[in-house]
């Protein structure tokens, strides 16, 4: 910076001033006390600067109000930013915020997002982005499980830095698995083996096992299988019965597919057998049974008989 001089009056020195805007505070950079000085050289200057020239003396000090303005030239784009960090709701809201960059003279952010962790970002925000954090909004109705975001910065000069790392948020899952498939129902040993034919789904979680008898309204749930689990073994039906079964797949978030289900009848293999034994004492007889069956007896009946016959009839003589 230079500058000129010419009152005659009894000077001390100058001194210089400099802000990064005409309304802000000034701060002192340079006092010199020397008179004859014309000029300065300002080797820790900002992006922007506001120089204010003053001339003093041992009473008295006189500021320019009128500033002079100095940019550097400035072409080298900020650093990388942090990747955002955030998480989607049950409504398809996507919270997103970042730590603020390090360089001063940055003045905003774009934020980018795409279905894929590699490919075909594009800018979702319609403005630059001056806070560090963005609310977002995206669609669940998808079988895209994630959601991918970067961003970059933007400094006074419109310089851009690369794009940050990329950000996974998981989409809150609201699509249920495709439903698994039997692929064979048989009788093995007495027990009923079920093979399941997995669902397609790789969210899938754990299968469902419901069994009801004909005459019953509603499926219990007889058993909980693991992914890896595909075989299921019914040790409890019973001989003669038609059981219907139903089977479903349950993903990481809770979605349930729809229960497919099947008919099966066991055959009739073996009746129920009672055998019966007695004690007699005087007058009294006791009575003691032992019952095998695959079902569950509600009740036996005992007949009783005392082996007593009438005499015979008439004769009747029919003659050929």
């Amino acid at each position: 910076m230079t500058w000129n001089f010419e009152s005659e009056a009894e000077i001390s020195g100058f001194k210089i001033y400099r802000s990064e805007s005409p309304k802000k505070k000034k701060s002192l950079i340079f006092s010199g006390s020397d008179p004859l000085q014309r000029s300065f050289t300002d080797k820790l200057p900002m992006n922007d600067n506001y120089y204010f020239l003053s001339v003093y003396n041992q009473n008295d000090e006189k500021i320019n109000p009128f500033p002079y303005y100095a940019q550097l030239i400035d072409s080298i784009p900020p650093v990388k930013p942090s990747k955002p960090n955030g998480y989607c709701d049950s409504l398809g809201v996507v919270a997103l915020c970042w730590n603020p960059h390090p360089d001063k003279d940055v003045k905003g952010y774009r934020l980018f997002r795409s279905n894929s962790p590699d490919k075909n970002f594009m800018m979702c925000a319609p403005k630059m982005i001056v806070d560090t954090f963005y609310v977002d909004t995206i669609n669940l109705n998808t079988l895209s499980k994630s959601v991918y975001y970067k961003l970059n910065a933007v400094d006074s000069r419109d310089n851009q830095s690369e794009l940050s790392e990329v950000a996974e948020i998981k989409r809150f899952d609201i699509i249920p698995p495709v439903a698994p498939q039997f692929e064979n129902i048989a009788l093995q040993k007495n027990k009923v083996i079920i093979k399941i034919m997995p669902s397609p789904s790789k969210d899938v979680e754990k299968y469902l096992i419901f069994r009801k008898l004909a005459s019953d309204k509603d499926f219990d749930t007889t058993a909980v299988l693991s992914v890896g689990q595909l075989t299921f073994l019914d040790a409890n039906a019973d001989d003669g019965e038609t059981y219907h079964y139903g089977i479903q797949a349950v993903d990481n978030s809770g979605n349930k597919s729809e229960i497919v289900k099947k008919s099966f009848s066991t055959p009739q293999t073996k009746t129920a057998e009672i055998r019966l034994k007695k004690k007699v004492y005087e007058n009294n007889v006791t009575l003691n049974w032992t019952t095998e069956s695959r079902k569950q007896l509600d009740y036996v009946i005992v007949v009783y008989a005392d082996g007593s016959e009438s005499a015979l009839s008439n004769e009747i003589k029919v003659e050929l």
